[in-house]
């Protein structure tokens, strides 16, 4: 059996976001849009957060969506609700 010539270590969210508490944030933002589109789809979400990434190079892809989606007010209400979660439970998602 032949060795390995090489070990890759993905560590810090360089290629896989492990990031559980970021896919919160992107599942709370779908459902949200759901309530108001109900054919969009977390898949959507997700397609069109690589798209802003890869063609538009936006650091903060989940802060577009919500505005293009909520306005900047609506985006700040359901942050409020983002952050709750994300407090309520600290040590769960990190």
């Amino acid at each position: 059996m032949a060795r390995p010539r090489w070990v890759f270590f993905d560590v810090g969210n360089t290629l896989v976001s492990d990031e559980y508490a970021m896919v919160t944030i992107y599942r709370m933002i779908a459902e949200a849009v759901h309530r108001v589109e109900a054919g969009t789809t977390f898949a959507d979400i997700l397609a069109l957060r690589e798209r802003l990434i890869r063609e538009e190079g936006d650091s903060q892809p989940h802060w577009t969506i919500a505005v293009r989606y909520f306005g900047e007010e609506g985006w700040a209400r359901l942050r409020t609700a983002i952050l709750a979660e994300l407090d309520s439970k600290y040590e769960y998602y990190h």
